[in-house]
């Protein structure tokens, strides 16, 4: 790799994949100001066999999808809960929404 010819990088330096509690705090930091929806259960969400191997960048893309899709389900309006961005109300990413991120997600590293 080029990167790491001698003069580009100096250190080499890495980073382990996160535990299953570090996982749960990724996710609970990546949704802090997400509102979710009562259905969602990050723990769960954690342990889900396609983020096994997901590393921080991963699991906040999950949650960035996820935010994406309850977006785009409600411009649609397409909603199956009382949230519609064109009413003016909040939206709620819900568990369908991750379900729908981690679909896009292939199962095993990198997801």
């Amino acid at each position: 790799m080029q990167v790491l010819r001698p003069g580009r990088i100096d250190k080499h330096i890495e980073v382990p994949l996160p535990d299953l509690k570090n996982k749960l705090e990724i996710l609970l930091f990546a949704t802090d100001a997400m509102p979710l929806a009562t259905d969602v259960d990050l723990s769960s969400l954690a342990a889900h066999p396609r983020l096994l191997a997901a590393s921080g960048a991963e699991l906040i893309g999950v949650c960035r999808d996820a935010a994406f899709a309850a977006l785009r389900e409600a411009s649609t309006g397409n909603t199956m809960d009382q949230a519609t961005s064109r009413q003016g109300t909040a939206i709620s990413v819900a568990a369908r929404h991750f379900a729908t991120a981690l679909a896009k997600c292939p199962v095993g590293p990198n997801c």
